[in-house]
């Protein structure tokens, strides 16, 4: 047998984060966010060969990428007097970033072949949050969120509702969500198995829940759930590069259990 080089990478990374509220009060914070990343690694793999045979060629790459976000949010609180009363949490924000990427590299076929690739893009997302509580037992939050990036936009919305019995004992939820998410500058131009083509994944999420306390010490519960996913963004190993499957549905049930025996002793199932 051969031993093989092994793949090697050095890299150097940055990130600087600030955080401040400008304003707050009992019934409103205002909140304000910034943050830098840089990145730089050098990355040389010997390929790989398959019972003799090369499967993958050898290749050399060097990534810069630089990441800058920004958010900003007002939370605040307030209440109807009406029945049991109504209170109401709320979150209105606006987040942007921008990244700028360059991946070089170069595979080894017997002649050198370059491979670059190039990422500037800016992320502009607002969104809005309200939890209410409609009554001493029932509570629902609604959200929403706009995204616009590269000349294209996606709307995402979520839902959650949950109901504690007479009892206070017994609880029931509902939850319903969208998920949106871009490919990460690594999915798109690694230079072994980065692919350019991916396109944003899609999901939406549901879900159903019993939890019953059962003693002050002892709590149980179920959940079903169902997660269907489109364009969901997977290495496929056959073709050596990140692809987009085209629908994937996950669904199923948990059950759990648990138990506090001592105080500081705790343990579920």
């Amino acid at each position: 047998a051969t031993l093989r080089d092994l793949e090697t990478e050095t890299s150097d990374q940055s990130l600087i984060s600030l955080q401040a509220t400008p304003y707050q009060s009992d019934m409103l914070d205002w909140n304000v966010s910034v943050g830098w990343l840089s990145r730089a690694a050098d990355t040389t793999s010997p390929g790989i060969v398959i019972f003799g045979t090369p499967a993958v060629p050898p290749s050399l790459g060097s990534t810069e990428f630089d990441r800058i976000d920004a958010d900003t949010y007002l939370a605040g609180q307030t209440s109807v007097e009406a029945g049991d009363g109504i209170n109401l949490n709320y979150i209105i924000g606006a987040n942007w970033s921008r990244e700028d990427g360059v991946s070089a590299g170069e595979f080894d076929f017997g002649v050198p072949v370059p491979d670059l690739f190039e990422l500037e893009r800016d992320t502009l997302g607002v969104y809005a949050e309200a939890e209410l509580d409609l009554s001493k037992r029932a509570s629902a939050t609604v959200g929403i969120r706009y995204d616009d990036f590269d000349s294209e936009s996606k709307t995402t919305t979520k839902a959650d509702f949950v109901y504690r019995f007479g009892n206070d004992k017994t609880e029931a939820s509902a939850h319903f969500s969208q998920g949106f998410k871009l490919p990460s500058f690594f999915a798109l131009g690694s230079t072994l198995v980065g692919n350019p083509d991916l396109v944003p994944e899609e999901s939406e999420h549901y879900s159903i829940a019993l939890n019953h306390d059962v003693s002050e010490r002892f709590t149980v519960g179920g959940t079903l759930f169902k997660n269907e996913f489109e364009n969901l963004i997977e290495f496929a190993a056959a073709l050596f590069t990140n692809v987009n499957l085209s629908t994937v549905d996950v669904q199923g049930r948990e059950i759990e259990a648990t138990a506090l025996p001592l105080d500081p002793l705790s343990g579920s199932v």
